[in-house]
C-alpha cells in the first residue's frame, strides 16, 4: 500500500507479489499495528480479495464484482 492511507471497510487496488503486472481489486477487512512499534504504522493489513465477474450488470452495464474465497496478508 506503499503509503497510502487505508481504512477498514475500504477499497483497494495493489499489485501481486508473483505478478506484479496484474493489478488486483479488494477490500481491508483488519488493520493491525504492533503495541511497541510506530502507532502510525501498520504492521499487517488483511485484505478480501475481490474478483469481476464475467458479465456485466444488465442494467447498469458496468462491470460486477463478486467475493473471493482468498484473503491476503499483506506486511506493510
Amino acid at each position: 500500500m506503499d503509503g497510502d492511507n487505508a481504512h477498514i471497510g475500504g477499497h483497494i487496488i495493489w499489485q501481486l507479489d508473483n505478478n506484479p503486472v496484474k493489478l488486483s481489486i479488494g477490500k481491508i477487512t483488519e488493520i493491525l499495528i504492533l503495541a511497541d512499534g510506530d502507532s502510525c504504522v501498520a504492521s499487517y493489513v488483511l485484505v478480501t480479495q475481490l474478483d469481476f465477474q464475467p458479465e456485466l450488470h444488465a442494467k447498469l452495464h458496468v462491470p460486477c464484482l463478486k467475493l473471493s474465497e482468498l484473503e491476503k496478508k499483506s506486511g506493510a
